[in-house]
């Protein structure tokens, strides 16, 4: 299995240099958002080949560029000198490839959420879910997606159903007057109907 280790990220910070070209200038921080921001993560087979084939590409911009690649910053992503990419760069390519797919815009940060929800329709576990986006705590990620959960909830009544039917649908178990269809709700009940 090959992991990909999650812990830092790349700030635009403001450039103090008068002379300089740019009023932002870009830096690796060596530290996430959060602690938990810091973890590592299986990758997937269709990811590790990507990588590859972008580290392909990376050497051979290495040889053509030599001394004009930017080798000390060692990125994943780069430019084709090895330099950064510019944030608007990546959203252009990113809408373009949207529109080309007949997909209305989103921010990036959205695919993040889509990455959430489709684990979420396929069943995975909260706790997994949750520790794969580096939450802190379960609560963040059940705050944040709660949203997309109403279709898993109507499964949990499902089972509850299901469950209470096995109970009393047992010779040896009789089932409650109140839970009788025909059982007339008497007005002095605590449910006010």
């Amino acid at each position: 299995k090959h992991t990909i280790r999650i812990n830092q990220q790349l700030q635009a910070i403001p450039n103090n240099d008068k002379n300089a070209k740019y009023k932002y200038k870009k830096e690796i921080i060596d530290s996430t958002k959060t602690k938990t921001s810091n973890r590592t993560i299986t990758m997937s087979k269709p990811v590790e080949k990507i990588l590859r084939h972008v580290k392909k590409l990376q050497a051979e911009n290495k040889l053509k560029l030599s001394d004009k690649y930017y080798k000390d910053l060692d990125l994943v992503f780069p430019r084709e000198d090895g330099y950064y990419t510019c944030d608007t760069t990546f959203r252009v390519f990113v809408n373009k490839r949207l529109e080309e797919a007949g997909i209305e815009h989103y921010k990036i940060h959205s695919f993040r959420h889509s990455c959430a929800t489709s684990l979420f329709e396929e069943k995975i576990d909260i706790k997994k879910v949750s520790t794969w986006l580096g939450h802190s705590c379960i609560g963040i990620t059940l705050d944040t997606y709660t949203h997309v959960l109403p279709q898993h909830l109507e499964e949990v009544v499902q089972a509850q159903n299901n469950r209470f039917e096995r109970i009393f649908s047992s010779s040896e178990k009789d089932i409650p007057d109140e839970m009788l269809p025909h059982k007339e709700v008497s007005q002095q009940d605590d449910w006010g109907a």
